[in-house]
């Protein structure tokens, strides 16, 4: 089932805080991962795979974000 970063981080019981320290990155990483605001690399995604027990294909990410200035 595919499924949106953050969906399957609360899946999985880990706050957003505890999955980036799991994969050591900043907790405001993990959050524009979640918002796509940027996107995780592709070492990062591997990490993200093992530490949610998910394949990339699973992952829908976000579009990323742009701000006006």
């Amino acid at each position: 089932m595919r499924k949106t970063l953050r969906a399957f981080r609360k899946d999985s019981g880990l706050s957003a805080d505890q999955a980036a320290d799991m994969l050591q990155v900043s907790p405001n990483t993990w959050r524009n991962w979640e918002l796509g605001k940027t996107a995780p690399d592709a070492v990062k995604i591997q990490e993200i795979q093992k530490l949610l027990g998910i394949v990339f294909s699973d992952i829908i990410f976000l579009p990323r974000v742009t701000t006006k200035n």
